[in-house]
């Protein structure tokens, strides 16, 4: 998957996408630190991206980092009102 990121540089949807996959690997395999990076390129590049909002949320729990995704789920509730 690195690969294919590595020749999508142009392609910003589908960059954030493999962005995307990668995290929820990382997730899977308990790499949270890892995971939450690759949420946060992923999110830079389609921030709108739920499933990947959900999956930064997941690695900041993991990481107790509880104070940043009570902040991240305010803000994505927001915005949805």
């Amino acid at each position: 998957m690195r690969e294919a990121i590595k020749r999508e540089p142009d392609d910003t949807k589908v960059l954030a996408d493999l962005h995307a996959q990668v995290a929820r690997l990382l997730l899977e395999d308990k790499r949270f630190p890892e995971a939450l990076e690759e949420t946060d390129v992923s999110l830079r590049l389609n921030p709108e991206n739920a499933l990947v909002q959900r999956s930064k949320i997941v690695a900041l729990l993991e990481l107790k980092r509880y104070d940043d995704a009570v902040g991240l789920l305010r803000g994505v509730l927001d915005r949805r009102q």
